[in-house]
This record gives C-alpha cells, sequence and structure tokens, in this order.
C-alpha cells in the first residue's frame, strides 16, 4: 500500500491542506499539538470511518472549530495496492453531520455510502480499523496495544492479520456442512421406517397386495348389479309406453272440456254486454233533450270573460302605481344615506390630511439619523482595529518583559546578542511602562468603544421607531387618495339617483287617479267558473247523444253473436266416466313406475359404492407404489450422502492438519525477523526475541529468557515495535500483491535513548525495501535533524493548521 495523496477540508485544525507523498522514509515535524497526528488520523478515518480510535469518542470533534455548518468536513484519499488505483472520499455535513462516501478503484465506481465503502476497504485492504491501528500505525502510548490484549484476544488479531482465519472460516464450514449431511441422513433413514421402527417397505407391499383382492371381488360385485339394472331399465320403458298412451287421451279430453269452458264464459260475457248497451242507449236518447240550452250559456260567458279582462287591466296599472310609490321612497331613503357619506368621507379627508404634512419632518429626520448611526459605525471600526492594535503591542511588550525578566541582568540581550548588564533594569523599567501606557490605553478605547456601540443602538432604535411612522403616515396617504375616488364616486351615485326620483314622479302622477275593487274582481271569477262548468256538462252530453246508432248498431251485433255461441255450444260432446277411468289407470302406472325407478336407485347406489371401493383402492395402491419408489430414493440418497461424508471427514482432518502446521511455522518465522530487527536497533544487547503458542514476548538477557515486563519502558516499546515490523514483513510476504507496505510511528522516539534512536533511523532506512512508505511523526528536534524526507505542520495566528516541505 502507498499514500499518493491526501486532501483535508475543515479536519480538526486544518482548514484545507493538500500533501503529496513519495516513497521512502518520511518524517512529519512540528510541535506539539498542531495537527501531525490528525494527518494520519485523517488516513484512517477515510478508510474506516467514525471509530473511537480515529474520532476519540465524539465525532463532531472532527469538525473544525470555527467551520459553519454549510461548510463540509472531508477527506480524498488516493493510494496504490495491489496493483490497483483507489480513491476513497468521505464527508460529513450539515447540523447532524451525516456521513457519507464513496470508493473508486481504477476509476470505476464500486461502492458507494458510509457503511458499504468501510466494507469494501476492509474486504480489499484484509484488514479492519482495529488491526490498522495494531499493525500499520503505532504511537508510543499504544506501542504494546498487540502485547496488552488478552491472549485470546491477541492470537485471533494476529491469526486475522495474517490471514489464517480464512482457514479457520473454511474448516467452520466444513464442520457445518457435516453435521447438516449428518441430519439429512437421520432424517432420510427416518423416511424409511414406520412408526413401529419396522421397514416401512414391507409393510407397503403387504398393503399393496390386500388392496389388489379388494378389487377383484369389487369387479365381480359391480358386473352382477348392472345386469339386474338392465333388467329393470326394460320394464320400465315398457310401462313408460302405456302411460304415454293414457296422457294423450287424457290430454284430448281436457282438450275439449276446456273448449266447452271457454265457450260458456264468451256467451256470458256477450250477455252483459249487451244489457250494458241497452242502458247507455236509453242514457243518449235523454241527453239529446238537454243540449238545446247550450247557445244562451256560451254567450253569457263571453260578456263575462270581457268585463273580467278590463278588472285585470285595472288592477295591473294600480299595483304598477304602488311599486313605483314604493320604490320612490326607497330610492329617496338612499339619496340621503349617499349624502351623509360624502359628508363623512370629506372630515376624514381633511382631517387625514393634517397628520400627512408631518410627512417631510419625518423624512428629514430619519436622514440625518442615518448619518449619525453610518459615523458611529465608522468610530467603532476604528476603535475595533486601534484595540486590536494595541493588544497585540501588549502582548509583545508582555512576552518581551517575560523573556528578559528569564534572561535576568548576566545574559544577553535577545535582539543584539551583547550583554544586559546595567541596560537591565532600564529596559526592564521601559517595558513595564509601556505594558501600563497600553493597558491605560485599552482602557480608554474600550470605554470610547462602548459609548460608540450605544450610540449606534440608541439610532437604530430611533430609526425603527422613524420607519415605523413613515409606514403609518405612507398608509394614511394611501387611505386619503381613496378617500378622494370615494368622494368621486358618491356624488355621481348621488347625481344618478336624483335623476332617477325626478322620472319615478313624474310617472306616479299619471297613474295615480286610478280605482280598483278586488272583491269585484273576484265575485266576476267566480261567476265565469259556474257558467263554464254548466257549458262543459252540456257538452258531455251532446257527445253521449250523438252515438245513439252507434249504440243501435252494437245491440243487433252482440244478440246475433249470442245465437251462435249457444248453437255451438251444444255440438260438444265430453264423457267424464272415461277420464276419471282414465286416471285411476295412470295413477296405477306412475305408481309402479316410482317402484321400479327406486329399486333401479338403489343399484344405482350399490354400483357406485363397490366403483368407489375399487377407485379408492386403485388410488392407494398408486400412492403406495410412489412412496415405495421415493423410499427407494432415500435409500440411495443415504448411501450417496454417507460416501460424502466420509471424504468430508477426510478434508476435515487435513484442513486442521494444515493449519496446525502452518501457525507452528509462522511463529518462528515471527521470532526470527523481530530478533534480527532487535540486535540492529539495540547493537546486539539483545538478539533473540521469541513468541509462544499466545503469541507473548520472551527476549533473552544474558542466556536467560524473560517475559517482556521484566523490561524497562523503551526496552519493551523497543520489543513491540520489532513484532509490529515482523507482522508486516510476513503479511507483505504471504499475499502476493504488494501488500500493505506502509508504516506510520507517532513519537516513538520518547521512551529510546540517542544510540536507540540512531540506531531506529538507520533500521528505518534499511527497511525501505520492505517498506514503500515509513511515516515517523516527531516534535523532537535532535531527530528531525537526521530525516532529509520532512513536512512540517505549523499554526497561524487564528489556530489554524497548514503544511510546507522543509529542506
Amino acid at each position: 500500500m502507498k499514500i499518493n495523496y491526501l486532501e483535508l477540508k475543515n479536519y480538526r485544525k486544518f482548514a484545507h491542506a493538500q500533501l503529496e507523498l513519495g516513497d521512502g522514509v518520511i518524517g512529519i515535524v512540528g510541535k506539539n499539538g498542531v495537527g501531525k497526528s490528525t494527518l494520519v488520523e485523517s488516513i484512517a478515518w477515510a478508510l474506516f470511518g467514525n471509530r473511537k480510535e480515529i474520532d476519540r469518542g465524539e465525532k463532531k470533534s472532527i469538525r473544525r472549530s470555527g467551520a459553519s455548518q454549510r461548510e463540509p468536513t472531508s477527506v480524498k484519499l488516493e493510494f496504490s495496492y495491489g496493483g490497483d488505483e483507489f480513491v476513497v472520499s468521505r464527508e460529513m455535513t450539515g447540523k447532524s453531520l451525516s456521513i457519507d462516501a464513496s470508493l473508486k478503484i481504477n476509476g470505476k465506481t464500486v461502492a458507494t455510502g458510509a457503511t458499504e465503502v468501510t466494507q469494501e476497504i476492509e474486504r480489499k485492504l484484509g484488514m479492519d480499523y482495529k488491526s490498522f491501528f495494531v499493525s500499520v500505525f503505532a504511537r508510543q502510548k499504544d506501542l504494546a496495544a498487540l502485547s496488552s490484549l488478552p491472549d485470546s484476544q491477541r492470537r485471533d488479531t494476529v491469526v486475522r492479520m495474517l490471514g489464517i482465519d480464512r482457514l479457520d472460516d473454511i474448516i467452520k464450514e466444513i464442520g457445518t456442512d457435516n453435521r447438516y449431511q449428518r441430519g439429512r441422513v437421520d432424517d432420510l433413514r427416518m423416511m424409511t421406517l414406520g412408526d413401529d421402527g419396522k421397514s416401512k417397505k414391507d409393510a407397503l407391499n403387504i398393503r399393496k397386495n390386500e388392496l389388489e383382492k379388494i378389487k377383484e371381488a369389487s369387479d365381480k360385485k359391480i358386473e352382477s348389479l348392472r345386469k339386474q339394472q338392465s333388467e329393470l331399465i326394460e320394464k320400465e320403458k315398457k310401462l313408460d309406453s302405456r302411460t304415454d298412451e293414457i296422457n294423450s287421451r287424457l290430454k284430448e279430453l281436457s282438450a275439449i272440456e276446456n273448449q266447452i269452458k271457454l265457450t260458456k264464459a264468451s256467451l256470458n260475457s256477450k250477455k252483459d254486454e249487451l244489457e250494458r248497451i241497452r242502458r247507455d242507449l236509453e242514457e243518449a236518447k235523454n241527453a239529446k233533450k238537454s243540449v238545446e240550452k247550450q247557445s244562451a250559456i256560451e254567450k253569457e260567458i263571453a260578456e263575462l270573460k270581457k268585463k273580467y279582462e278590463e278588472l285585470q287591466k285595472r288592477k295591473r296599472d294600480f299595483e304598477r302605481f304602488m311599486e313605483m310609490k314604493k320604490q320612490l321612497d326607497e330610492m329617496r331613503k338612499e339619496a340621503q344615506a349617499v349624502e351623509k357619506d360624502i359628508d363623512s368621507q370629506i372630515m376624514s379627508k381633511e382631517r387625514l390630511s393634517e397628520e400627512i404634512k408631518k410627512l417631510d419632518g419625518i423624512k428629514k429626520d430619519r436622514i440625518e439619523t442615518e448619518e449619525e448611526l453610518s459615523g458611529a459605525k465608522q468610530r467603532q471600526s476604528e476603535l475595533n482595529e486601534r484595540i486590536k492594535n494595541s493588544k497585540n503591542q501588549l502582548k509583545t511588550d508582555r512576552d518581551h518583559l517575560t523573556q528578559i525578566d528569564k534572561l535576568g541582568p548576566d545574559s544577553q540581550c535577545p535582539t543584539c546578542e551583547r550583554p544586559l548588564g546595567k541596560h537591565y533594569e532600564g529596559l526592564t523599567a521601559k517595558l513595564s511602562e509601556s505594558v501600563e501606557s497600553v493597558e491605560r490605553e485599552l482602557e480608554s478605547l474600550e470605554k470610547f468603544k462602548s459609548e460608540a456601540e450605544s450610540t449606534i443602538s440608541d439610532r437604530k432604535r430611533k430609526l425603527e421607531a422613524l420607519d415605523r411612522k413613515l409606514d403609518i403616515l405612507s398608509g394614511k396617504e394611501r387611505e386619503c387618495a381613496q378617500l378622494e375616488k370615494g368622494i368621486e364616486l358618491n356624488r355621481n351615485e348621488m347625481k344618478r339617483t336624483k335623476d332617477k326620483i325626478a322620472n319615478l314622479e313624474k310617472e306616479t302622477k299619471e297613474v295615480s287617479q286610478i280605482e280598483f275593487s278586488a272583491s269585484e274582481l273576484e265575485k266576476l271569477s267566480s261567476s265565469i267558473d259556474l257558467r263554464t262548468q254548466e257549458r262543459d256538462r252540456l257538452l258531455v252530453l251532446t257527445a253521449v247523444a250523438d252515438k245513439i246508432d252507434e249504440f243501435e248498431s252494437s245491440e243487433r251485433k252482440t244478440g246475433s253473436e249470442i245465437k251462435d255461441l249457444e248453437t255451438a255450444l251444444e255440438k260438444f260432446k265430453y264423457d267424464s266416466t272415461e277420464a276419471e277411468l282414465l286416471e285411476t289407470s295412470l295413477e296405477e302406472a306412475e305408481k309402479r313406475a316410482a317402484e321400479l325407478r327406486e329399486k333401479s336407485n338403489e343399484l344405482y347406489e350399490s354400483i357406485l359404492k363397490f366403483t368407489e371401493s375399487r377407485e379408492s383402492s386403485a388410488s392407494e395402491r398408486a400412492s403406495i407404489e410412489k412412496e415405495i419408489a421415493s423410499i427407494g430414493a432415500s435409500e440411495s440418497k443415504v448411501k450417496d450422502i454417507e460416501d460424502e461424508l466420509r471424504y468430508m471427514a477426510k478434508l476435515d482432518e487435513i484442513m486442521k492438519s494444515f493449519r496446525n502446521n502452518l501457525i507452528s511455522r509462522i511463529i518462528p518465522t515471527l521470532s526470527q525477523i523481530a530478533s534480527d530487527l532487535l540486535g540492529q536497533l539495540t547493537d546486539g544487547r539483545y538478539e533473540r526475541l521469541t513468541l509462544d503458542e499466545r503469541y507473548n514476548i520472551f527476549i533473552d538477557d544474558g542466556g536467560e529468557s524473560h517475559v517482556l515486563d521484566r523490561f524497562s519502558g523503551g526496552e519493551s516499546d523497543l520489543a513491540n515495535l520489532c513484532l509490529r515490523l515482523a507482522i508486516s514483513r510476513v503479511i507483505a510476504e504471504r499475499t502476493l500483491t504488494e501488500g500493505i507496505n506502509l508504516l506510520v510511528l507517532d513519537e516513538i522516539f520518547g521512551s529510546q535513548d540517542a544510540a536507540r534512536k540512531r540506531n531506529l533511523l538507520l533500521s528505518f532506512n534499511s527497511l525501505s525495501s520492505q517498506f514503500r512508505q515509513i511515516i515517523l511523526i516527531t516534535h523532537i528536534d535532535d531527530v528531525r535533524d537526521q530525516l532529509s524526507n520532512l513536512l512540517e505542520v505549523y499554526e497561524d495566528e487564528q489556530g489554524i493548521s497548514h503544511l510546507r516541505h522543509s529542506a
């Protein structure tokens, strides 16, 4: 793994930083607290996201102090690994610090989303964030992170880092598959046995033979029953033929009887009709005598209607006169109301005009207040600049004074490098006087600043009050204009109303002399209704009188039809005794037929019963045959699975043996590599480092092996460092890729003496062939002086960190 490019935005103390890294040993130097470790932590954050080791328990601490919520916090990391080019970007946005990420490999996006990107990174690198901090990123305070883990966790961590856990997964999968297949064998065997534990196949064959015998017996019984059923069907056919003959004759007699009934009904109906015609004829002759009065009544009705029309016209004229009077009263009231509104609007307009006169004065006052506010803000800005300069001067003088006090009269001047001597007291007095002067000036400036701020606040309040007044008066201007329009509209409406009143008064005079009596109109209407009813009754009688000839013709015709029906009735011949005998014979035939059908149905039910029994036995036999075949397939499957289980047991034995052999060879390899490194770094003082099966560290001292706790902190840190380097080298050798090949060491020199620091640096240079990049983070000057490829981290006056390459 090689880091090519790193870019940070609003990440902890960095507002924006860009970094390109080459191969070899790279030193990151700078004072404590400026953000050296932040650079490497940002690499881990880009890869694995928010973790306790990365965000220090609080993700909001990652966003730069002073950055707004609208500015994203982001890290972009470009690195090479396994022949591929990776670009991973991760950012936090918004008030809730929502996290998003993306991953590109060789220019193609392979994952998006914080969780998905982390999972893909872990899969590609073969390590999670814990393994990263144990093997790649080491700080002095957690150099012993691996050795301080409990035995089981330390062993699991190393196994996972070295990729041996993949063998554990394979062995586990073999065991799971083995258990599953054994369960299948048990299930399949249970399928071949009955509830009594005996062979289900033998019991099924016995039952199959029994069902075959049941089928043969059912076939013989069905054949016998069907023969009996055929004989009954033949008898039933003969009986049906006799029944049809009887029914045919009964239908003939029934038709004759129905015809007689219909003829008698028609005869009675015609007699009734003749009687009605004779009554209508008598009534028509009487009506003919009453129609002579109709002409006189028609003339009387015409005269009454003429008088009625004259009264109706007089009524309409009178109603129009009353409506005009009502309308005239309403318009006079409306004119008075409009005139009152005009007077009220004129008074309101005069009152508003007086208030609007104040508008020019308020506008002038507002301009003056704005000028005063602008001047106060300018004064405030000048005072802020002077206060800032005075504070900087005060800090400089105080720092200078503190430095002079620490140096004392016998030391050299930090500026000219000459002995202070007798100038010491004068210099300190001068600096003290300058500090006091600046402090007094600051106090005075703060007072002036407070006065300016008070003036600004006062003028802002005054402006707000003036703006409210201007808004009110502007509204009154609009209200006054609306009143003028309203007055003009009301005056126009007043003119139109007066014109209408004059026209109505003229029309009212023209129709005011009309007289009308409602009772006279009602009496005349009643007379017309009475005479009209009498006329309508006579019209009906006239229509009846006109039908005398028609009624006489109908009387002759109906009499003739009655004689014809009486003649036809005498010709019908019907024998009721024959009908009764036929009915009796039909009942006997139907009774016998019912008995035959019942017996036939009984035979049919018996046939169905034996047929169902035969079909049921056949179905059960087919089911048994399928089950026997299924049991045979299960027995064959059991044999196949048992063969497979024997192969899997052998494979499990081989994989476990391979894993144990691999672990037994890795521990000596790690011990040998770590021993070589330890000998180089201690100039041969300690030449042997060994690991037990739990990966506990032991160091030989004077020919004896001792646990790591026996040694000093510097020696313990050195031993843990050697183990980490050994693990990283084995990982690189075991994978068919370039491996991680990255080592980050943060402030690891603090516990080492000068000789070991030198040896460490020499060893790191010699390890460049195994680790493409070794990043050393330190603030120790004698170490940074020995590093050629330096990257310096520094802070500006606002506390924002920056990067620069140092020679």
